[in-house]
C-alpha cells in the first residue's frame, strides 16, 4: 500500500490551516529568522503575503508550507493534522484526512473512471 502525504501533492494547491496553529507557525517562523520582513525574504515572497497568510485572508501554497516545515523542522504529519481545507482551481476539499492510502482496488476504480486504464506494478495508474 502506498501513502500520499501533503508534500507529495501539487505545490500550487492552496491550504487552509487551523487558525491557532497558523498563528503559532508564523510566530515561530518569524522569531526563528528575526521578524516578518526577514521571514518574507526567507520564503522568497513579499511581506504583505506573510501578513495575509498569518491572518488567513490568503491560503498558503504547499510550496510555502514545505519551506516553513523545513525552516522549523516540523514533520509534515503535524501540518496534515491541522489542515481545514485544500483548494485548487477545481474546487475545495473540506476536512481532508491525510495521508491518503492507495491500494490496488482504488487504482483500478480510478483508472476505470478516468477512461480505458489500468494499474501497473507498484500501483502506477495508466489510461489512454
Amino acid at each position: 500500500m502506498k501513502e500520499i502525504h501533503l508534500f507529495d501533492l501539487p505545490k500550487e494547491l492552496r491550504i487552509k490551516l487551523n487558525q491557532k496553529y497558523l498563528e503559532l507557525l508564523f510566530k515561530s517562523a518569524s522569531e526563528n529568522v528575526g521578524n516578518e520582513k526577514e521571514l518574507a525574504k526567507t520564503l522568497d515572497t513579499r511581506v504583505g503575503n506573510v501578513y495575509r497568510w498569518k491572518k488567513s485572508s490568503r491560503l498558503i501554497s504547499i510550496k510555502i508550507l514545505q519551506k516553513l516545515s523545513s525552516l522549523l523542522n516540523i514533520p509534515q504529519s503535524e501540518i496534515e493534522r491541522n489542515i481545514i481545507a485544500i483548494k485548487s482551481s477545481g474546487g475545495i476539499i473540506n476536512n481532508p484526512k491525510l495521508s491518503i492510502k492507495i491500494c490496488e482496488d482504488l487504482g483500478i476504480v480510478l483508472a476505470s473512471v478516468l477512461g480505458d486504464g489500468g494499474v501497473s506494478y507498484g500501483y502506477a495508474v495508466h489510461y489512454t
